[in-house]
């Protein structure tokens, strides 16, 4: 995890955060049974900032680390006795080639992507919107923003 992901999440609390890395494609998050066991029962927040961005990759491997990567941090997530927040951390560019403002409830209208990354993260935020409809609440937040020259991030 990079330095810059840890001051992200750390900015985002006033309390110490505990990250856990691991890989989202694994069964469990690639956690060990002793920390995933661990989570379930002392998690009440997530971050989940992983995401594949180097467009040099085929769209079928951004799909699977983008969209199945949410799918299994979901799934994780909904075992986790004590989780009252899941934070998907997504980017402006799910409005994909779109012109003027794109708000919260026009994430799939049918745009156009320029490339794999921006339909990928259209659709995993798209599942991760979901989310109301379970026992949690989500909250996605736009890093991408910065790409924009826009230092502080907006909470969605």
């Amino acid at each position: 995890l990079s330095e810059q992901a840890r001051r992200i999440v750390h900015a985002a609390h006033a309390r110490e955060a505990e990250i856990l890395e691991g890989d989202i494609l694994d069964i469990d998050l690639g956690l060990s049974g002793a920390e995933y066991r661990r989570a379930c029962d002392e998690v009440e927040e997530i971050h989940h900032l992983a995401a594949l961005q180097y467009l040099g990759v085929s769209t079928e491997k951004m799909r699977r680390v983008n969209v199945q990567g949410v799918r299994e941090v979901l799934q994780v997530a909904l075992g986790m006795r004590k989780l009252q927040r899941l934070c998907h951390w997504s980017t402006a560019f799910v409005a994909g080639a779109r012109s003027g403002v794109a708000t919260e409830d026009e994430l799939m209208v049918g745009q156009r992507f320029r490339n794999g990354y921006e339909r990928s993260k259209a659709e995993a935020e798209a599942l991760s919107s979901r989310l109301a409809l379970c026992r949690l609440t989500a909250d996605t937040l736009k890093a991408g923003l910065g790409l924009l020259g826009i230092a502080t991030l907006e909470r969605m």
